[in-house]
């Protein structure tokens, strides 16, 4: 049943490929902690008790964030209810487990005066990695698309007279993102270098050193080393980068729901974090510069 939830999930849910083996980490550990603590083999014959005590369990360990456990749990409860509509459980025994609560979090961002910094840095190099590097970064920032999506972009997916981008999102879903002409003068430039420097330079957007299909430890790697050059947080995931897009968008008054497009979120409540942040951003404003504050 197992193998048959994944291919549901890959196939007819459409997750992500990431998604379906975070998936199948949480749905592993569940089965691991039933084996080890109460014998039990198949997952099916846990017990809402049984399955609140494997909660219980990740938080004491202190391993876990409250946000990890909560993914967690949202994995069993898709599992169960596949399990449910299957027919091969009589009712969802995760109906009875409760998610711990979350602290509100804002996202790190990083300062816009930095991010213009680090871009103008790269200005000038005409080594193809060096301006690999900056059209990662650049694209990351200025576009908002996850890491996912930048690996999947491809050379045919920029539209330069409409000034354009098609990325395939969660889901399989296409949403089209705009570029400004320092971004389109920029992906020119690199597209022309890639072609001289690689006869057969892969289809995707994106290559290595050696011109082959570039991978998410590669991108990784290049928003961390590009980062720690400016920043001296230890918070340097590419995912920053989407932070900051948003951040930066709604500091400069975008309406959320264009920001939710551009992000390519499901719903607004996703979306409503970065008002967070900007909000917060007034309030130190406010503390600092009112008499009264």
């Amino acid at each position: 049943m197992l193998r048959q939830f994944f291919l549901f999930l890959e196939f007819e849910k459409r997750l992500s490929a990431n998604t379906v083996v975070a998936y199948k980490r949480d749905i592993e550990d569940c089965i691991e902690f039933l084996q080890s603590n109460y014998e039990i083999i198949a997952i099916s014959e846990a017990t809402a008790p049984i399955l609140r005590s494997w909660v219980v369990d990740m938080m004491r360990s202190g391993k876990y964030s409250s946000r990890s456990v909560n993914r967690k749990i949202s994995a069993l409860k898709t599992y169960f209810k596949f399990l449910l509509r299957e027919g091969r459980i009589r009712s969802n025994p995760m109906d009875g487990v409760l998610s711990p609560k979350m602290g509100k979090r804002l996202p790190h961002v990083i300062d816009k005066q930095v991010m213009k910094e680090l871009l103008t840095s790269f200005e000038g190099s005409n080594d193809f990695p060096t301006v690999r590097d900056h059209i990662v970064i650049a694209l990351l920032y200025s576009t908002g698309m996850r890491r996912a999506e930048l690996l999947l972009l491809k050379e045919d997916d920029i539209d330069f007279h409409l000034s354009k981008l098609k990325v395939m999102g969660k889901g399989s879903k296409e949403r089209f993102i705009p570029i400004g002409p320092q971004i389109s003068r920029l992906l020119k430039f690199y597209i022309k270098l890639k072609t001289e420097s690689f006869k057969d330079s892969e289809k995707y957007l994106i290559a290595t050193n050696s011109g082959k299909r570039a991978y998410p430890k590669l991108i990784y790697n290049i928003v961390n080393k590009s980062l720690s050059t400016v920043s001296a947080s230890d918070k340097r995931s590419p995912h920053i980068l989407r932070h900051s897009f948003a951040t930066h968008l709604s500091d400069n008054g975008a309406e959320l729901n264009n920001i939710k497009e551009l992000l390519g979120h499901a719903n607004l409540s996703a979306t409503q974090i970065y008002t967070h942040n900007s909000i917060e951003k007034l309030k130190k404003v406010y503390q600092q510069a009112h008499p009264k504050a």
